[in-house]
């Protein structure tokens, strides 16, 4: 999840994606030497030899496509603007989403540009965009939007000093709904970041109730048995890990605590 949660940020690519974040992150792991394998990669090791590199691209990034539909003619625009969201499996082609028609296709034919990413673009001037192409990109979270029958009642100017901007005409959305999921997953990122120290998980309840289950399990268990300290003896000392456990659509599962040597 971590490596996902990474390419999905990186590229500031919507929640949408999270299937091809978690896809592309198994598909880059599975091709990643590690010490426990001996330095050789999980894919060596099921098929007997090194992958290959050269395809892998950046993910999120920007890139044109050939379109080779047969109805165009010479002189109409070939080139599809899309962003690398996966690896085929099956077949010699990356996968892309077309930005302008807003579906996925797969290619070879494709020249990237590894440093642009128009999610991260988007999002940097959504402000500036007219409303219809905000709807479109959140037509997931808002439902219902109508304009005002009458303006508000009563406006407050703030004049914090003699060089005022030009008031801009308030723009009031009457009735907006936002679904409950895209709202609880931008509180968790904020209020359930993952405390390093027992320190900071203490001041939380939900890191307390989570190390107290811990402790319980452990006491259940007989997993220790409490002697007397022998003459000039160290005990073997532990430390808490702290792990936010989230469902396949980014909202939290549960607070796992860990006690380790």
């Amino acid at each position: 999840m971590n490596v996902a949660r990474a390419l999905l940020l990186q590229a500031s690519l919507p929640i949408q994606f999270w299937d091809d974040a978690i896809l592309t992150a198994t598909y880059l792991i599975n091709r990643t030497p590690t010490k426990i394998l001996g330095w050789k990669t999980p894919y060596e090791k099921l098929y007997g030899k090194v992958p290959q590199y050269n395809h892998l691209r950046t993910f999120g990034s920007l890139c044109y496509a050939t379109d080779t539909s047969p109805h165009k003619s010479k002189f109409q625009n070939r080139a599809l603007r899309c962003v690398l969201t996966g690896y085929a499996m099956h077949k010699k082609a990356n996968k892309f989403f077309d930005l302008d028609n807003q579906h996925v296709i797969f290619s070879r034919d494709v020249r990237f540009y590894e440093g642009t990413f128009p999610f991260s673009t988007m999002s940097q001037n959504d402000t500036s965009l007219p409303m219809p192409n905000v709807q479109l990109q959140l037509d997931h979270l808002l439902e219902n939007v109508s304009p005002p029958d009458s303006p508000p009642a009563t406006l407050i100017e703030i004049t914090p000093s003699s060089h005022t901007a030009p008031e801009a005409a308030p723009i009031v959305l009457d009735s907006v709904h936002i679904d409950n999921p895209p709202l609880r997953r931008s509180q968790d990122k904020f209020t359930d970041r993952e405390p390093n120290t027992y320190l900071e998980a203490v001041k939380h309840i939900q890191w307390r109730d989570a190390m107290k289950e811990e402790l319980d399990a452990l006491e259940r268990n007989c997993t220790w048995s409490l002697v007397p300290l022998l003459l000039g003896k160290r005990p073997i000392g532990c430390k808490w890990v702290f792990k936010t456990k989230l469902r396949a659509d980014g909202s939290i599962e549960r607070h796992k605590a860990r006690l380790v040597a």
